[in-house]
């Protein structure tokens, strides 16, 4: 029930769509038949992982950067979970056998937890390729959290940008939700990336560099990388001696940045709205009601505005009253704000025409 909220937010995004809680996780697989989650706000905390586990060295690395959030740990049972009354029918000559259906156990501990807050996560590398696969499909349905992922091998990044950028397509109200990167050696930079991008939000992905973990991987030849571009993912790479990430695509027709400030915008707004109702101890159903509505939504999108979330000022419109149908007053259901902004874009590339004379 973390979830809950009187203020539907229905999201448009046209092709060029508080508080910004920076929050992020980490996805393992656990030794026993349960999902956990722990929650970290500095490595001092962390007490369920020993200082050698992969967990450990991930948090501490979060937290070598400054990073002023907290780290969510999501442990996924150690097999595939059956629960009672997933039922599926399938035909066959004496009509249809019934069976229970197994959920993936990392889509099943990401069920229990995706609503905890946190924007972006990032995978163990006991979670594989083909997990991933689920994960990923998961993610998409919910559009709440971006899979930053990192693999050692070109080949399984390859794999999930084939399989997400066919069945995770960008629409007019979803975005593709992962993106991956490339590391071979033990260096574990996507921590780092998603912990620094969310506290410096809005940022552009491809922008991130110079962080502790972020060092060239030698080991990545020229055609790894041109593999590396082509599937839309990153690898670390120096550009004018700085180490940056080498593009900041998702797996899809979007930026990273488009869906995390897609998601910082959607449930600012979604959280101010919701504060203003519970105000509202004997509203009435009126111009005025709804003006107080619309000016914390002006408010908001000020705020976003001189934060860097949008190109230019949001234009909130609304529907008075005299024209609200009759059936939603009587069911106390107003939706007559229309909030229009364009989301912040970058330059990430460009051309440079120099015409010398001699």
């Amino acid at each position: 029930m973390k979830h809950v909220s009187d203020v539907k937010m229905h999201l448009l995004m046209l092709k060029m769509a508080n508080t910004n809680n920076q929050s992020i996780a980490i996805l393992t697989g656990g030794d026993d038949d349960q999902a956990h989650s722990y929650t970290y706000n500095s490595i001092d905390d962390v007490t369920q992982f020993t200082e050698d586990s992969e967990v450990y060295d991930m948090v501490e690395k979060a937290f070598d950067i400054d990073y002023q959030g907290n780290v969510e740990v999501i442990v996924a049972p150690n097999k595939d979970v059956t629960p009672s009354g997933n039922l599926k029918a399938t035909p066959n000559s004496d009509g249809a056998k019934v069976s229970n259906q197994s959920i993936n156990r990392f889509v099943y501990a990401l069920q229990q937890y995706a609503y905890d807050g946190f924007r972006l996560i990032t995978n163990a590398s006991d979670v594989t390729e083909k997990d991933l696969e689920t994960v990923t499909d998961f993610l998409y349905q919910l559009q709440k959290v971006f899979l930053f992922a990192q693999f050692n091998k070109v080949a399984d990044l390859q794999s999930l940008f084939n399989y997400s950028s066919l069945r995770q397509v960008t629409t007019s109200d979803k975005q593709n939700t992962v993106t991956g990167m490339v590391e071979t050696h033990d260096r574990k930079p996507a921590v780092q990336v998603i912990a620094y991008g969310l506290a410096n939000a809005p940022i552009d992905y491809e922008h991130i560099g110079n962080l502790p973990e972020m060092t060239e991987d030698d080991d990545l030849t020229s055609d790894d990388i041109q593999n590396i571009i082509d599937a839309h993912g990153t690898c670390v790479y120096s550009k004018a001696g700085d180490q940056m990430l080498l593009q900041g695509k998702s797996f899809g027709d979007n930026y990273i940045d488009e869906f995390i400030n897609t998601t910082i915008v959607k449930s600012t707004y979604q959280y101010s709205l919701q504060k203003e109702l519970n105000g509202f101890k004997n509203n009435h159903f009126d111009d005025k009601t709804i003006g107080l509505l619309v000016e914390r939504a002006e408010k908001v999108s000020s705020d976003l505005m001189s934060q860097g979330y949008f190109d230019e000022k949001p234009k909130v419109d609304k529907t008075p009253r005299a024209q609200v149908n009759p059936s939603l007053v009587t069911k106390r259901h107003y939706k007559g704000i229309t909030i229009s902004a364009p989301i912040a874009t970058s330059i990430d590339t460009m051309d440079v025409f120099l015409n010398l004379t001699e």
